[in-house]
């Protein structure tokens, strides 16, 4: 059986392989292969590389890189609300990112904040795997203004050009299309989905019901939606989701996945994976301590890829559960 310090390890191993695999999807060279079966969540991409990324330094500067190259398709608004549905810890790095990437076309202005006087004394960034932080020789002022120690960001030129036609960019393409906003997402939830409702497509796609509601009626009134009411709720779907599939030149309708849940409980269990082997917590008590932590996430969106038997689970099984879905997560 293995100890959870190697429970942890083999978490962050995979986490970061996952990572590295979606940024490459969209342009990011380097590691390996890209995920190629499912469209890249970037809000929720970017908040699990300003938590996981701090264990790779390259990973974390080819993030900032991709925002100063396209930062103009991220979305600060819906980041904002998958902070506050799904708890990430990395809202103080992801503002502190902005005071490098921020600017009018990026509109990432709602990042800064002043983290700085809130701290007594710097945060390491970097830290290697073990928890160690990493030596800094020439502190960044941007990063030290927000609170945290590191070398000097510079560029390395590794970004490309997202591939226009694969099933990983498709949500930056409707954005690159329509706009970044509700639309864009609405768009993406009905080609994947066979309808919806406001309701059910502002949770999944973090927008207010009002925002999802007004964009929807007006959408229904191009002709390319169609609605029906069903009982106190208004349905919607797409009237011709080949044509729309043939716009964007896809072979293949996507998958749902929930990326911004999946990543979230993701760093819930590393975090508890990580303490428990640090203060040697026993398992019934790491146990409890996870299942108080993700009451705390919308975890409805996980129930197409997790068993409803999980909250059945008592004592270690349930923690067991949850480090098993971290270790043997993949790119679908």
């Amino acid at each position: 059986m293995k100890t959870s310090l190697q429970n942890s390890s083999v978490i962050l191993d995979n986490i970061l392989d996952i990572l590295w695999r979606q940024w490459c999807a969209i342009g990011l060279k380097g590691h390996g292969g890209a995920c190629s079966e499912s469209v890249v969540d970037i809000e929720a991409l970017v908040l699990a590389t300003c938590s996981f990324g701090r264990y790779d330094a390259r990973l974390f500067d080819g993030m900032i890189e991709w925002l100063e190259t396209y930062g103009r398709y991220f979305n600060p608004q819906r980041a904002r609300t998958l902070i506050s549905r799904n708890c990430y810890g990395g809202a103080d790095i992801l503002a502190a990112v902005s005071s490098i990437v921020s600017n009018p076309e990026t509109g990432l202005k709602w990042m800064k904040t002043s983290i700085a006087a809130k701290k007594i004394e710097l945060e390491p960034l970097f830290m290697q795997k073990g928890g160690a932080p990493l030596p800094v020789s020439c502190p960044d002022v941007r990063f030290a203004s927000a609170g945290f120690l590191r070398d000097a960001y510079h560029a390395r030129s590794i970004i490309g050009p997202f591939d226009s036609t694969s099933l990983a960019s498709l949500s930056i393409r409707l954005r690159a299309f329509i706009g970044v906003g509700a639309r864009a997402e609405i768009l993406l939830y009905l080609l994947q989905s066979r309808e919806g409702s406001p309701r059910e497509m502002a949770r999944r796609l973090g927008f207010s019901p009002a925002a999802i509601g007004h964009a929807l009626q007006e959408m229904s009134e191009s002709g390319v939606l169609s609605r029906r009411e069903n009982g106190r709720r208004l349905i919607y779907w797409l009237n011709d989701k080949d044509a729309v599939q043939k716009l964007f030149r896809l072979s293949d309708i996507p998958l749902p996945f929930p990326w911004a849940s999946v990543f979230s409980v993701i760093e819930a269990v590393y975090l508890i994976s990580k303490l428990k082997s640090e203060t040697e917590t026993d398992a019934v008590k790491a146990s409890s301590s996870l299942r108080s932590k993700l009451r705390l996430l919308d975890l409805e969106p996980l129930a197409e890829c997790t068993s409803n038997a999980s909250s059945n689970l008592r004592g270690h099984e349930y923690l067991a559960y949850w480090i098993a879905f971290a270790k043997d997560l993949r790119c679908p």
